[in-house]
């Protein structure tokens, strides 16, 4: 699993890039965001995700118990980018949610599309990070410092 890191006030445009060559790759089916500070909500994801010829499909799950919501919707939407915002720990590491979502990463559920989950990482104090592809958002007190005094 390869996690790459953005800290400085470059990040917006560092994950913009990230993003659409993850969203490109054939080989990514599954993508995280790791946010450290919670400068990325839904909005600015959906900024980022404008302008592709491919349908955004939301997942919003406050309690997930089986993979099968997941399965069902990439299979009505197999082509899109999957977005599940504030994909809390106790969800993403459900035996079952993490099952389907394997089974998407390795290639076992047919899907052309991209899955992205967003994670706040005071979700996942330990580090431990599901092990899939990504970004970790983390800036410098200094450089976050800056970018709300930028982003009021």
């Amino acid at each position: 699993m390869n996690i790459g890191k953005l800290n400085t006030l470059n990040f917006p445009q560092q994950l913009k890039e990230i993003l659409t060559e993850a969203i490109n790759d054939k080989t990514v089916s599954v993508f995280q965001i790791i946010d450290s500070h919670g400068v990325i909500d839904r909005g600015k994801i959906h900024e980022l995700l404008d302008g592709r010829n491919r349908e955004v499909v939301d997942h919003v799950y406050t309690v997930i118990e089986t993979g099968q919501p997941i399965v069902n919707t990439v299979e009505d939407h197999p082509g899109a980018i999957h977005l599940w915002y504030d994909a809390s720990r106790n969800n993403v590491f459900h035996p079952e949610v993490m099952k389907a979502l394997q089974s998407l990463s390795n290639g076992k559920m047919a899907s052309r599309g991209t899955f992205v989950l967003v994670l706040d990482a005071n979700d996942y104090a330990d580090g431990y990070f599901p092990p899939f592809p990504g970004v970790h958002i983390d800036l410098p007190n200094d450089a976050f410092l800056d970018y709300l005094a930028a982003n009021p």
